[in-house]
């Protein structure tokens, strides 16, 4: 008869180990919405909505920017395999691939390419609407289609304007959920990278159906870099490689001094970074 009521008792502890781990993400999950919604959100809204001049415009991003990289580091370190750490380094990694790069681009003038007043507002006005976006799907399932998905990243990097960005697709279905989202958001680092380091005229990605079933290919035709004699910084580490290798993928970049670069993105396989 102890038995009989050990078994639901046991039952209930369980349940009420794993509620209490649901609510503590939520807690965590409301924290962050609304931090995000008073910090980084209402940054761009001010920016985009205001009669300011460039130069004031981009100080301006550059304190948020300042501000919303410090917030973004602490998520990324979170430490644990809790749900709440999960969710933290997840929304870190979100913010570092979007958010994070538009208002760095903003706060480096577009990176030295002089960037018009009108220019900054539309920039800032795009990235409010994805931030917008970005928090009502905060730690909600993954809702992504990899086409779809790689043409509303390479527009946004046309818009930037200071790269010609092109995307050919030879995909026989799609890809969709999780693994979709880890690509989209490589494809996304790997073109931040070229805006901010490959000194590139142009940039092709293609997207084509592969033997482990899908692979993105991001070829730029920039200064290139030797591979060997330097270390993988938080971007390709994290918003790359790892994410690629947490949904079983592969990430190979392949570089030569003045010759480009080249990001293979792969559903399926191991996790490399070859020079």
């Amino acid at each position: 008869m102890s038995s009989g009521i050990a078994a639901p008792i046991g039952g209930r502890l369980a349940r009420a180990r794993t509620l209490g781990h649901e609510s503590a993400r939520e807690v965590e999950r409301k924290r962050l919405r609304r931090h995000l919604r008073v910090t980084a959100l209402h940054a761009l809204e001010r920016i985009a909505e205001s009669d300011a001049a460039a130069a004031d415009l981009i100080a301006e991003a550059g304190d948020a920017a300042t501000e919303l990289r410090t917030f973004v580091s602490a998520l990324a370190g979170a430490d644990g395999r809790t749900a709440v750490a999960e969710l933290q380094r997840h929304v870190g990694a979100l913010l570092h691939d979007s958010t994070l790069q538009a208002m760095e681009y903003l706060a480096t003038d577009g990176y030295g390419a002089d960037l018009s007043a009108a220019t900054v507002r539309e920039i800032a006005a795009d990235t409010a609407v994805e931030l917008r976006g970005t928090l009502l799907r905060l730690g909600g399932p993954e809702r992504c289609e990899l086409v779809s998905g790689v043409q509303q990243v390479v527009s946004a990097a046309e818009r930037w304007g200071t790269v010609q960005v092109e995307m050919i697709t030879d995909l026989h279905g799609s890809v969709y959920g999780a693994d979709a989202a880890a690509l989209v958001g490589a494809v996304r680092e790997a073109l931040n990278n070229v805006h901010k380091h490959a000194n590139a005229t142009r940039v092709l990605v293609r997207c084509e159906t592969s033997e482990t079933g899908a692979r993105v290919v991001v070829s730029d035709d920039g200064v290139g870099v030797d591979l060997a004699h330097i270390e993988a910084g938080i971007g390709l580490r994290h918003s790359i490689v790892e994410r690629m290798a947490t949904r079983g993928g592969q990430a190979q970049v392949t570089s030569v001094p003045g010759e480009g670069t080249h990001v293979t993105l792969m559903t399926g396989g191991p996790q490399e970074v070859a020079a």
